[in-house]
């Protein structure tokens, strides 16, 4: 009985932290890709540098816990849907280094003259990370609740 409780707040816990996820990359589809859009070329300039590791500095453990949370869930439930669910967190990342790098260094350094279109080509390619975290959370909300 002891175990099933466990196993329960395992999967609670990757679910929610799935939500967490899938709660930062709404935000910054809803509200920061809108207002780096809507920034001037100077604004971005000044804005990106310090945004950028602030954003990594709060996506980059919460990426990894959840990650973890996932494989705990999966190794004391063995269902595979908790490494799909996973595995769509683990893209996140991966699609921010392999897509995103690029752009995110350019914006970094500030010292472009394309940085309109380099913000553009970032705001709209992050939607896919949205996408890949909403997969994942609903996977994880239709596993928990089986």
């Amino acid at each position: 009985m002891q175990f099933i409780i466990y196993l329960r707040m395992l999967e609670l816990f990757a679910t929610f932290m799935a939500g967490l996820v899938a709660g930062a990359m709404t935000f910054v589809s809803a509200v920061d890709t809108r207002t780096l859009l809507e920034l001037d070329e100077p604004s971005v300039k000044k804005f990106f540098p310090v945004w950028w590791p602030f954003g990594k500095q709060l996506m980059v453990p919460l990426l990894g816990v959840t990650t973890v949370s996932h494989g705990l869930a999966f190794v004391s439930s063995s269902n595979v849907a908790w490494l799909v669910s996973g595995s769509c967190i683990v893209s996140i990342g991966v699609f921010t280094g392999v897509v995103l790098r690029e752009d995110i260094t350019a914006l970094r350094k500030a010292n472009t003259t394309e940085t309109k279109s380099i913000t553009t080509h970032f705001c709209n390619y992050h939607h896919f990370r949205l996408i890949l975290s909403f997969i994942g959370f609903t996977i994880a909300l239709i596993t928990l609740s089986k």
